[in-house]
This record gives structure tokens, C-alpha cells and sequence, in this order.
């Protein structure tokens, strides 16, 4: 999930999805957080999701969470696995929307843009931290042994600038929070 905000006021102290990142959610998320709650947007990632191969359970969950903390989504938007309308979904969201929420496309599989789409959207570069790679490939290395992993396994330790990992108690991705009130403030220097 990633969350961006309107940037005239300051997330409460209190709100623990944000200080503690307890992970409320079962999947892996990006945060981004540049302030206000007001409108709200859920995107959710996946050509399976479209398909209908997959129930979203995903988008009830978060607006479950929302409503626990007094907040509701206006608009739930559900779309594929495709760089560009990812990336414009972001950016148009940025314009439009005081909080956006993404859910899906952190994992490890070559679908999974959803990293890519943010950085881009948000003209931001990505480096690869060399201790989560460490963690990838040991946890890889105890579930499967010597057996190779696949190219974009990796993927998952990619950050892109700004960010910090959160951690994934559910799986190998981990989710990724990026303090966007610091890139107005930089951009406007």
C-alpha cells in the first residue's frame, strides 16, 4: 500500500500504521506520506484482480483499516499489471486525492511493477540495499536450498531514494515508506 497526503498538517504521533508500521495489512506495502487526510483513493494492482481469477480481498481490508481509523476511502480503483497506467494512476492520483493507498506489486515475480511505478511517477531513482538483498537470498537459500533463484527475486531489495523498508512478516516483500513532506521540502529549495 502506499499513502500519500496533502502536506498542511502532520500525520498524528499516535496513528500506529505509520510510527509503528505494525502492518494491519497481510500484504507487503509502500508508504508515502506528505500529510492531511481528506480524499481518499485505494488503488489495487493485478491483471488477476481484473481477471477475476482473484477475489480483492485486499481492498476490503484497507478500507476496513481506514474506517477503524475514522477515515473512508471516496474511490477504489483496480488495475493491471501495466507500467503506464500505473505511473499515471499515481500521478493523477497525486493531483487529485489527499491520501492514495496502492496494494500489490511488491513481490517477485516480473508483474510486480509496482516499485518502478511509484519511482517513476514520483521521478525518483531506486538503489539496490545490499542488506535486504542478504535477507533475500538467505531466506531463499533455507526454502529452497542451492536451487537458483530467479532474476527478479531480487527486485524486492530495491529502494527507492527517500525510502526505508518496512518489514513483511508474511512474506518475502517488504514494504517500502517514503516521507514525501521531505521531497516538497527538498524540491522547493
Amino acid at each position: 500500500f502506499t499513502f500519500f497526503t496533502n502536506k498542511t498538517q502532520k500525520i498524528p504521533d499516535n496513528w500506529s500504521l505509520f510510527n509503528q508500521y505494525d502492518c494491519i495489512f497481510s500484504n507487503a506495502a509502500i508508504l508515502i506520506r506528505h500529510v492531511k487526510f481528506m480524499k481518499i483513493i485505494i488503488i489495487c494492482t493485478g491483471s488477476e484482480l481484473l481477471q477475476g481469477s482473484v477475489i480483492n480481498t485486499n481492498a476490503t481490508d484497507l478500507a476496513r483499516q481506514l474506517r477503524l481509523h475514522g477515515m473512508s476511502p471516496e474511490t477504489i480503483l483496480t488495475i493491471p499489471d501495466e507500467m503506464a497506467i500505473l505511473r499515471d494512476a499515481v500521478a493523477s492520483s497525486l493531483q487529485n486525492y489527499d491520501l492514495v493507498i496502492i496494494s500489490g506489486g511488491l513481490g517477485p515475480t516480473a508483474d510486480d511493477i509496482t516499485r518502478d511505478a511509484v519511482a517513476s511517477a514520483l521521478n525518483l531513482t531506486q538503489k539496490r540495499v545490499q542488506e535486504q538483498e542478504k535477507k533475500l537470498i538467505d531466506y531463499w537459500q533455507f526454502r529452497h536450498g542451492d536451487k537458483v533463484y530467479p532474476e527478479t527475486y531480487l527486485n524486492q531489495a530495491n529502494l527507492p531514494e527517500y525510502g526505508e523498508f518496512i518489514p513483511n512478516f508474511n512474506g518475502t516483500a517488504p514494504g517500502i515508506f517514503i516521507n514525501f513532506t521531505c521531497l516538497i521540502n527538498i524540491a522547493a529549495l
